[in-house]
């Protein structure tokens, strides 16, 4: 190595991609072990079961005027939270998904 230069500049762009992408990596699983641990308590299920009915996951977001484009917006941010508690942990992704006066007893018992 050349005196005085940065060891990072002498082992090419790629070598720098291959940090990023596993810096990335790690930020995905950290997030998604978050959402993971979040989902195992009660409080987590039933927050992320607020959030698909508020972000009207199932529902319609047509309005017949602008306030529909919001509405989509919010439905898109509650899609993308879904898929990440779908991949994190698919065992609490379909009671999620259920009423939740169905999950009322599940909750406590958990």
């Amino acid at each position: 190595m050349a005196k005085g230069k940065e060891p990072y500049l002498e082992q090419g762009p790629d070598h720098m991609q291959e940090e990023d992408s596993a810096l990335e990596e790690m930020e995905r699983q950290q997030q998604l072990d978050d959402i993971a641990e979040i989902v195992s308590r009660p409080s987590g299920r039933r927050f992320f079961r607020r959030l698909m009915s508020r972000g009207r996951v199932f529902g319609t977001t047509y309005t017949g005027n602008a306030h529909g484009h919001f509405l989509e917006g919010q439905r898109n941010i509650a899609l993308i939270f879904l898929n990440d508690v779908f991949e994190a942990a698919p065992k609490w992704a379909a009671e999620i998904l259920q009423p939740e006066e169905n999950n009322e007893e599940g909750d406590e018992n958990a």
